[in-house]
C-alpha cells in the first residue's frame, strides 16, 4: 500500500496499485482508469477512491468492466513528479521491448519507474486478454498553472468521437510533441484513448471534475445505466460550468522545451488558453527571454521544478477542416496519395507514410494532419509521418 496526500482536501488515504476492479461479462464494454501517473497528482486518484467506494457501498449495478489503477506508486507518497524518470515520457516500443526481454534486471540499480511501468504493462495485458468488448483507456491528470478542464487526445477519428461527448475543449496532435505517453502505447494498439486534465494540481475543483468525468466516462461508455447515476445532470452540468469558456477543437502548433529546470521560470499569471501575441514575453530560459513567435494560445505553461515542457502553444481548429478531415479519412483518400511518385507506405509499418524530402518541400504538413499522420520524423532523404490507427 503507498499513502497519498491531497493538499487540496488535507486528507491523506493508503491505496494499492487496483484502487478498484469491477469485472462483469468479458463480452461488455471495459473502462480503464489511471490515477497518479505523475506523482504530484494526486487528484485523479483521490476521484478513483471516491467513485470506487461509491460503487461498492450503493452496490451499483456495472453492465460493464471498470478498472481504476494507481499509477506512480514510488512517486505519489513522496508528492514529486517522478522518482528517477517520468512515467509518462517512457512508453515507447524499444523501452518496453527491452524491459520484457529483461525483467531480472529490475533489481535496485533500475530506474523506479521501470518497474512501474513493467507492473502497469502486465496489469494492462491482463484486462486486454479477459475482456473482448470495446476498450477505454483513461488518464486523470492535472497541470500546474490555472486551467479549465480539457480533453488531450491523439488525433484518431475514434478518440474525437468518444471525447466530444464531454463539454470541456479537446487538444489534438500531442504525439507530435512527446516521446513515450501512456497512451500514445494505448493507441499503437489501436483502442481508444483519453487523456483528462482536471485543473490545476491543488484545487479541490480538480478532484470535483475528475469525479463528474469519470462517472461520464462510465455512462458514455455504456459501462453504466443512467439509472445507476443519480447524479447525471449534475456530473455534466458541473463539466459545462468548469469548461464554460472552452468548447472548441485546438491543436498544438509549438512545444518550448526545457532541459534545464533550474534555469527556466514561466512568467506568472498564464492559465492555459489564455490568448497570447506576437512577441510578448512568456518566460526566462538561461537568461534569455523567452517571447512568443506568434499569435495563439498559450497551453500548459510549467510553475514547478520538475518536467521538460515549458510551455504549448496551441490553435482552434476551425470546423470545416474537421469535416473535410473526417471525410478525407473515411473515404481513404492516403490510398491515393501513394500513388504519387516519392510516397510510399512503411512495408513495416501501414500507418507510417514515406515521404523523398524533395516531394516533402509542396506538401504542406496540414494535409498529412487532415489525414491523422501527426507524427513526422526524418531519416536520410525521407521523412515519415505516422498516425494512430487504421481508420
Amino acid at each position: 500500500m503507498s499513502k497519498v496526500f491531497s493538499k487540496a482536501l488535507e486528507r491523506e488515504i493508503e491505496v494499492d496499485r487496483y484502487i478498484g476492479k469491477f469485472e462483469n461479462d468479458p463480452n461488455s464494454p471495459t473502462v480503464i482508469m489511471f490515477g497518479g501517473i505523475h506523482g504530484n497528482e494526486p487528484s485523479g486518484v483521490f476521484a478513483l477512491d471516491v467513485v470506487c467506494n461509491h460503487i461498492r457501498s450503493e452496490h451499483l449495478d456495472l453492465k460493464g468492466n471498470f478498472y481504476a489503477l494507481a499509477g506512480n506508486l514510488c512517486a505519489l507518497p513522496e508528492g514529486e513528479r517522478f522518482c528517477d524518470v517520468d512515467l509518462n515520457r517512457i512508453w515507447n516500443g524499444k523501452s518496453i521491448s527491452d524491459l520484457e526481454k529483461n525483467t531480472a534486471s529490475l533489481n535496485g540499480q533500475a530506474r523506479k519507474e521501470d518497474r512501474q511501468m513493467l507492473e502497469l504493462l502486465n496489469e494492462i495485458k491482463y484486462i486486454l486478454n479477459r475482456n473482448k468488448g470495446e476498450f477505454y483507456f483513461i488518464d486523470l491528470h492535472t497541470t500546474s498553472s490555472q486551467s479549465c478542464p480539457f480533453i488531450p487526445i491523439n488525433d484518431t477519428m475514434a478518440n474525437r468521437r468518444f471525447a466530444r461527448k464531454f463539454p470541456v475543449p479537446t487538444v489534438l496532435g500531442i504525439e507530435e510533441f512527446l516521446d513515450g505517453p501512456l497512451l500514445s502505447y494505448i493507441n499503437e494498439i489501436d483502442h481508444i484513448a483519453l487523456g483528462f486534465e482536471g485543473g490545476q494540481h491543488d484545487e479541490k475543483s480538480a478532484i470535483h471534475n475528475h469525479i463528474a468525468f469519470i462517472g461520464l466516462a462510465l455512462l458514455y461508455s455504456n459501462c453504466i445505466s443512467k439509472n445507476e447515476i443519480p447524479d447525471y445532470k449534475t456530473y455534466l452540468q458541473n463539466l459545462k460550468e468548469a469548461g464554460r469558456k472552452e468548447r472548441g477543437i485546438y491543436e498544438i502548433v509549438k512545444r518550448f522545451e526545457v532541459l534545464d529546470n533550474n534555469s527556466f521560470d514561466m512568467n506568472p499569471g498564464f492559465e492555459s488558453f489564455d490568448m497570447i501575441k506576437k512577441n510578448q514575453h512568456l518566460a526566462n530560459y538561461k537568461n534569455q527571454k523567452v517571447k512568443a513567435e506568434k499569435d495563439g494560445k498559450i497551453f500548459m505553461p510549467l510553475y514547478q521544478k520538475q518536467g521538460e515542457d515549458g510551455f504549448f502553444v496551441i490553435r482552434e481548429i476551425p470546423a470545416i477542416w474537421l469535416k473535410l478531415s473526417s471525410l478525407l479519412r473515411k473515404i481513404k483518400f492516403e490510398a491515393l496519395l501513394v500513388l504519387l511518385p516519392g510516397i510510399s507506405r512503411d512495408s513495416d509499418n501501414s500507418k507510417t507514410i514515406v515521404v523523398n524530402r524533395n516531394i516533402a518541400k509542396y506538401l504542406s504538413n496540414e494535409l498529412f494532419h487532415l489525414l491523422g499522420f501527426r507524427r513526422k520524423t526524418g531519416s536520410g532523404d525521407f521523412y515519415r509521418f505516422t498516425r494512430r490507427e487504421q481508420i
